[in-house]
């Protein structure tokens, strides 16, 4: 009777453990590292096509606007890093059953992208579908799809909430509070369980969300990359962490650093986002892998042209006397010009309000024709982003000289990729930009670009020029001439 019962429970206990494991579609990789068990049941979760969103498929017209005007803008396909402007499902694990068998019988790769801070998730895409890992150096397939774990800051939630913070911020008491969270409904809906296929060929499986202490031995990972290793240690003592395996991604350099033999360490581990500034011995990718926006999910005003300009730090009275001429310009006109501000801070928080303040006090016509805006939801902002007509990165060599070449600014150079230009190229935007940083980026562009000089009468010709050429656009989409 013992042994009936004992028997029973055994198999009561085993039924309950495959019954988690179907509940659970994403297992606990560190559980199974090196498990033949646990890759063929990864393997066969991996979808077809045919199960992913066709909202990931290209579409040409994603800022719905057509613009048919020739000017300086009208590049051919962007060189840059040499790599396709959108990324998509272009491949399936096709045949997934065949196709594993026919390949090696190592373990798949294991990479982990990781941020201790709360920012630069909009990196995460292009981090994971282009950072050129040495993958023959690694003891692991060559030819199964490279599975992504990602350990980013919301798991360190709450003992680290310092790093959620920034003057002007509250403190968020939850973690819906934090940027983190907006980014963590777009992976569930629209990344998990899914794999896209990298810049060098392999596919790359979006896995899981795992926390810090979940990382376990480094031996069951192949690699980390970290988003903002620069903002927490020093590199060159960073890419020493977990056993060799960490690689960096950089977002600016100091001249002076890198001259150490201690940075040479450092920048054989480390990818820069500015391709265009950095020599082409040194690892660079653009990151332009920005969600992907059905035309249908983008609200646009057809009698408005929506300029966009994203960031706090704006020389506001600079911007209110150009935009002040620019509607005495067009005052007469059937259309509405709405200057729309993004920035990190909630509208009620103390900088939010500050924020608003300060456009008030620059001009009446500036503040009565402005819209400020804060999403927290990561893919809202996305939409936000594609619905602008117009996008003005208002940087220049005199305002922000670390986003420039050192040929245009010298040692205040730090060879910086300013947010707003990702957009621009991904979701091809028109722009208004400084003719210095329209050369840094030029191989990037499709979208029209209208360049200003230091003089505020080029800046002025500028805005009112595009202004009227998307205007004339929209006016013939909206009558269908």
């Amino acid at each position: 009777m013992k042994s009936y019962v004992l028997g029973s429970i055994l198999i009561c206990a085993f039924v309950a453990f495959l019954q988690v494991l179907e509940h659970n579609k994403f297992i606990d990789l560190r559980k199974f590292a090196g498990d033949d068990t646990f890759e063929l049941e990864l393997e066969k979760q991996i979808p077809s096509l045919d199960q992913h969103d066709a909202i990931r498929n290209e579409n040409e017209q994603a800022n719905g606007v057509a613009l048919m005007i020739q000017d300086s803008s009208n590049n051919p396909p962007p060189t840059g890093d040499g790599q396709p402007t959108r990324h998509s499902v272009i491949k399936t694990i096709d045949q997934s059953t065949n196709q594993m068998e026919q390949q090696d019988d190592q373990r798949a790769c294991r990479v982990i992208i990781e941020s201790k801070y709360d920012y630069h998730h909009e990196v995460i895409e292009s981090a994971v579908l282009r950072y050129p890992l040495p993958w023959n150096e690694f003891n692991c397939s060559k030819t199964k799809p490279i599975i992504y774990e990602f350990s980013l800051f919301q798991n360190r939630w709450p003992d680290m909430w310092r790093y959620t913070w920034m003057p002007g911020l509250p403190l968020p008491n939850h973690l819906n509070e934090t940027e983190f969270w907006g980014w963590k409904l777009y992976f569930e809906r629209k990344l998990q369980g899914k794999a896209f296929e990298r810049t060098d060929g392999r596919m790359a499986y979006y896995n899981r969300l795992i926390s810090y202490n979940e990382m376990g031995n480094p031996s069951s990972f192949d690699a980390f990359i970290d988003l903002t290793c620069a903002d927490s240690v020093p590199p060159f003592k960073f890419v020493t962490k977990g056993g060799g395996k960490t690689y960096c991604i950089l977002h600016s350099q100091d001249e002076r650093d890198i001259t150490s033999s201690k940075w040479k360490v450092c920048l054989a581990k480390s990818c820069y986002l500015s391709p265009t500034l950095h020599p082409d011995s040194q690892c660079t990718f653009f990151p332009r892998d920005l969600p992907k926006i059905d035309n249908d999910d983008i609200v646009r005003n057809p009698s408005e042209v929506k300029l966009c300009i994203f960031g706090a730090k704006r020389n506001f009275s600079n911007i209110a006397a150009v935009f002040t001429q620019v509607l005495e310009t067009f005052q007469e006109k059937e259309f509405d010009i709405k200057l729309y501000f993004a920035i990190r801070y909630p509208l009620e928080s103390r900088m939010g309000r500050v924020f608003k303040a300060e456009i008030k006090n620059s001009a009446a016509a500036l503040f009565n024709n402005t819209v400020v805006v804060h999403k927290n939801d990561y893919f809202e902002f996305a939409k936000f982003q594609a619905s602008c007509d117009i996008l003005l990165p208002e940087v220049t060599p005199s305002t922000r000289p670390n986003y420039f070449p050192p040929s245009v600014t010298g040692k205040l150079s730090r060879k910086q990729l300013t947010g707003a230009i990702p957009p621009i190229v991904a979701y091809k935007i028109p722009s208004i930009m400084h003719v210095e940083l329209e050369k840094v980026y030029h191989p990037f562009f499709t979208a029209p670009v209208m360049t200003y000089n230091d003089t505020a009468e080029s800046k002025l010709h500028a805005w009112t020029e595009m202004i009227m050429r998307v205007a004339k656009n929209k006016t013939m989409i909206n009558t269908g001439a």
